[in-house]
């Protein structure tokens, strides 16, 4: 049984619980690997996506180096830009494993 709470994985085995934190920095990497990735299968530029997006070209560079958050509206953008769906994006690109 697996929950996440807040950053924290929890993993229950057998009445030991292990935790793990994650750290922001890791997560934002592979974020923005997972964009890099898809936008490169798409043989998109920065340019391009920046323009698709509605975002700045410098914004999508430091997202896709990990150096930025991206909020939940800008997430949906570069999904919607990357003709992907969130939830695809995060499970097609293994964006929560370890």
């Amino acid at each position: 049984m697996l929950f996440i709470v807040c950053r924290i994985i929890v993993y229950y085995d057998r009445k030991i619980i292990y935790v793990k934190h994650k750290s922001n920095s890791d997560i934002r990497k592979r974020f923005g690997q997972a964009i890099r990735r898809r936008r490169r299968e798409l043989d998109f530029s920065q340019e391009e996506l920046a323009e698709k997006s509605e975002l700045h070209r410098t914004y999508i560079s430091s997202i896709e180096r990990g150096n930025r958050n991206p909020s939940l509206e800008n997430i949906k953008k570069l999904a919607d830009a990357l003709d992907i769906s969130v939830a695809a994006l995060f499970v097609n690109y293994h964006i929560e494993e370890d």
